[in-house]
């Protein structure tokens, strides 16, 4: 879970930059709106839809790797946008005007002055998209392989069982996930926080 949750994050954090970066030219609005899709429709339909594209499709994904990244960046990404997005386009664009004005182009503009200054918030959302893959269950549970469960869906699967040794272990194993899980929520709050106390447009 903790390797799929750093992917997760990885992508995420990339897809959302590139979101931000349109936003701030005025573009992506749609593509926005199409990445919050996941967030108003149940986590099953999007597992669900990943192993039915598998039985039509031309790639079969079921129980692989790519499968599970795939369903939890879907519904990590949306948590990754609404924190990078806002301070990406809060970023003053005189100081772009200014780093033009030395010579800097459109990618040098991006790269030594758009995301170093908001780099305390792209890494708040990557830390919320790892907590959200970390606790996803719903959606993956459709893609898992048995004998590779991610953390919560072992704890589903223990719980579930009568014997009074798995339904103990699935509560210590929730508790370390919650716990891990509320760590990356507070440093996600805490980074996020201190990109809004910024400098001011």
């Amino acid at each position: 879970s903790l390797a799929y949750a750093v992917v997760v994050a990885l992508v995420c954090t990339a897809a959302a930059l590139g979101v931000g970066l349109a936003a701030r030219e005025g573009r992506g609005s749609r593509t926005q709106g199409v990445i919050a899709l996941p967030v108003g429709v149940s986590a099953a339909a999007v597992g669900l839809g990943v192993v039915l594209m598998s039985l039509i499709g031309p790639v079969d994904l079921r129980g692989s790797v790519a499968a599970v990244v795939l369903v939890q960046a879907a519904m990590a990404l949306p948590f990754a946008v609404g924190v990078i997005v806002p301070v990406l386009t809060a970023v003053p664009k005189r100081l772009e005007e200014a780093a033009a004005t030395l010579g800097a182009g459109v990618s040098q503009q991006r790269r030594r002055v758009v995301v170093p200054l908001a780099a305390a918030g792209i890494a708040g959302g990557a830390a919320l998209a790892a907590a959200a893959a970390l606790g996803e269950f719903g959606a993956s549970t459709f893609v898992v392989r048995g004998d590779a469960p991610t953390l919560p869906t072992l704890v589903g699967r223990l719980l579930s069982r009568q014997a009074p040794e798995a339904v103990a272990t699935g509560t210590l194993v929730a508790a370390v996930l919650g716990l891990l899980c509320g760590l990356l929520v507070v440093l996600a709050q805490s980074l996020a926080r201190r990109a809004h106390e910024g400098p001011e447009p």
